[in-house]
């Protein structure tokens, strides 16, 4: 079957105890929802991506346990981390765990397709800022493509405004930089997938979409400029296929 299926997970905002809350809401058993849900449905997906603020608490104990919870797809996860997570405990933890490996880059050739991972945290900052050995890796990702394939970026903080002030805080800084490196790549990039906002949009730069993941914590009410939230986990199922088509589905669990 020429397609490849990927399930996205974000925001999932993990304690290393079910007792505690973000917003008023039990982040924890909003991902154990999430997670029976899926294990209630055929998605038959090949990989599982995982973008970023697993955790809530930075605990060891919150990423053994979604580390332990996502193992039982039997799936290989690739794993980037937000703004909230602490990317050394976090690899340190990961790395214990087979089915994990931290996003960089992979090519699935029955598909032609190139995924290329970035890291957008920047040590205490929520906002996104690429640092330097993260656009150096980003250009030798770009340059190492294969011109005829068709590339999907991901990374956790979005390069684009989505309209939210609350979130549009925390863009990604210096996205002109990234979109420079893109554009002087001159390879076939056509998506942006990221997760950080806790919403649902699909929006355009220059002819490439940029597409958002709902959170499985909560999301942030559309135009807000406070903190209003919905206590609706959510995620993305991709599908992506020959001649550069992909396609997704949205899933919120009510």
């Amino acid at each position: 079957m020429h397609s490849y299926k990927i399930l996205q997970l974000t925001d999932t905002h993990l304690f290393d105890s079910d007792e505690y809350s973000m917003y008023g809401v039990k982040t924890n058993k909003n991902f154990a929802d999430t997670l029976k849900f899926i294990k209630g449905k055929d998605f038959n997906f090949n990989a599982i991506f995982l973008t970023g603020d697993i955790s809530q608490d930075k605990t060891p104990k919150s990423y053994i346990m979604i580390a332990e919870m996502l193992s039982f797809f039997n799936k290989t996860i690739y794993w980037i981390p937000g703004n909230h997570d602490d990317s050394t405990i976090m690899a340190e933890v990961f790395s214990k765990y087979e089915l994990f490996k931290q996003g960089r880059s992979f090519f699935i050739e029955r598909i032609n397709w190139h995924f290329i991972f970035c890291d957008s945290t920047f040590p205490n900052k929520d906002s996104g800022y690429l640092r330097d050995n993260a656009i150096a890796e980003l250009s030798r990702s770009l340059h190492n493509a294969n011109a005829s394939s068709c590339i999907s970026m991901i990374m956790h903080h979005h390069p684009i405004k989505v309209g939210v002030s609350l979130i549009d805080k925390y863009i990604l800084e210096n996205a002109d930089i990234f979109w420079e490196q893109i554009t002087q790549s001159k390879k076939q990039v056509k998506i942006v997938i990221c997760g950080h906002v806790h919403g649902d949009y699909d929006l355009e730069n220059n002819g490439i979409r940029v597409i958002s993941c709902p959170a499985t914590s909560l999301q942030f009410g559309r135009g807000t400029s406070k903190s209003d939230v919905d206590n609706i986990p959510g995620f993305k199922l991709w599908k992506f296929s020959l001649e550069g088509n992909f396609s997704y589905e949205t899933y919120f669990i009510r």
